[in-house]
């Protein structure tokens, strides 16, 4: 169930005409996406209902109707998720604050005082769904994001066992050998540059500690966005900013300027594109020359978080990169050169230049995705 009455608050709190003198609007909006997300589906869909009229047909009609309707549209949501105490009274002049007040000045008054106020959301650790994901998302699709945190959480304790394994290993000479399945996973996915165990070691943990401890945004790019709309939010636009949600073409995205957001893209919604968790055919499927990229929700949501909290990157392909994996190289203008995304194109950059595997995001949740599989296999080589 979507719902298009929070979508038209929200919108209205995004407007220009609210934003003089007041912190990003996007502060707001996130407030009311993380009290959304602590609401049962019948709290919401009332939420939402309430929000649906229009000026009353018993009173005089003044030019600005539409205009009153909208922002008394914007302070009900307001009101209805939001417990900030507010002083009783309009800063000037003796009228009160009243979110269903037909008074377009004191609705008005009332929006822009929770937009000076706002603040980041806080909460216990988890995951919370910006407001798009309540103005545009199928009730499937907030369940499916939501989920996706848990999954990534598992993927990522499976991957710190996997590399503490082959550390150790090396240590035993194990490795050396070739007698140790984790020893074979690093070497497939992370090369051969020494120490790479215990760098991929410390960078999960800091990815599983921020996936169990953060209070984190998903903020949604998927299909169902309705055209036209103007809400806007922060993450959608150049290096984090606010800007008009939109349909982005990918499996997920963060900004470095957000610590706390993944932009999730229509293909993570995509049960052809994304599984729940990795099968047989699948991981046979990395060790082919296919460049499909054989990818969960989980790991999708563990690619970005190690953006966030490990400082991985999405690696460009060398030319030795290029050639490791049987393509033709790039223009001169490096325009559309690559990035290691997909088995493909890690394995060979793991083969090529290793050290670069290790701050290679796709990497650690190829890894992470294979160690799950035969972790939970029993595999004894790959």
């Amino acid at each position: 169930m979507k719902y298009p009455h929070i979508e038209k608050a929200v919108e209205e709190i995004t407007r220009n005409r609210f934003l003089e003198n007041t912190l990003s609007p996007s502060l707001l909006t996130d407030e009311v996406g993380s009290s959304l997300s602590k609401k049962t589906k019948a709290q919401v869909a009332e939420i939402n209902n309430s929000l649906n009229f229009v000026f009353p047909p018993s009173m005089p009609r003044p030019f600005n109707a539409d205009a009153i309707v909208r922002a008394r549209c914007a302070a009900i949501l307001i009101s209805k998720t939001i417990d900030r105490r507010l002083p009783p009274r309009l800063p000037h002049g003796s009228a009160a604050y009243n979110p269903e007040s037909w008074d377009g000045n004191l609705l008005e008054g009332y929006v822009v005082a929770h937009l000076n106020a706002a603040s980041l959301p806080s909460g216990a650790a988890g995951a919370y769904l910006a407001a798009s994901f309540w103005a545009f998302a199928t009730a499937e699709e907030r369940a499916q994001a939501m989920a996706a945190r848990a999954e990534a959480i598992e993927l990522c304790a499976f991957g710190v066992v996997a590399a503490n394994h082959a550390a150790r290993a090396m240590i035993a000479g194990h490795a050396r050998n070739n007698l140790d399945i984790y020893s074979d996973l690093m070497l497939l996915w992370f090369g051969s540059t020494p120490g790479a165990a215990e760098e991929v070691k410390r960078k999960l943990r800091l990815t599983l500690a921020g996936l169990r401890t953060e209070y984190i945004c998903f903020c949604y790019g998927g299909d169902n966005i309705r055209q036209g709309t103007k809400y806007k939010e922060k993450g959608f636009g150049q290096s984090g900013v606010a800007a008009v949600v939109s349909t982005h073409n990918k499996w997920a995205d963060v900004a470095a300027s957000n610590r706390n957001r993944i932009l999730f893209g229509k293909n993570f919604f995509s049960s052809k594109l994304t599984k729940i968790s990795l099968e047989e055919e699948d991981i046979k499927g990395m060790l082919k020359d296919s460049l499909e990229m054989r990818i969960s929700r989980g790991g999708a949501v563990l690619h970005e978080a190690t953006h966030l909290y490990a400082r991985t990157g999405d690696v460009l392909m060398s030319d030795a990169v290029y050639l490791a994996a049987g393509f033709a190289l790039p223009s001169i203008s490096g325009k559309d050169r690559v990035v290691a995304y997909g088995p493909k194109y890690c394995r060979a950059l793991a083969k090529t230049d290793p050290r670069s595997s290790l701050d290679n995001a796709d990497t650690y949740r190829l890894f992470c995705e294979h160690a799950k599989y035969c972790r939970q296999q029993g595999a004894s080589r790959i």
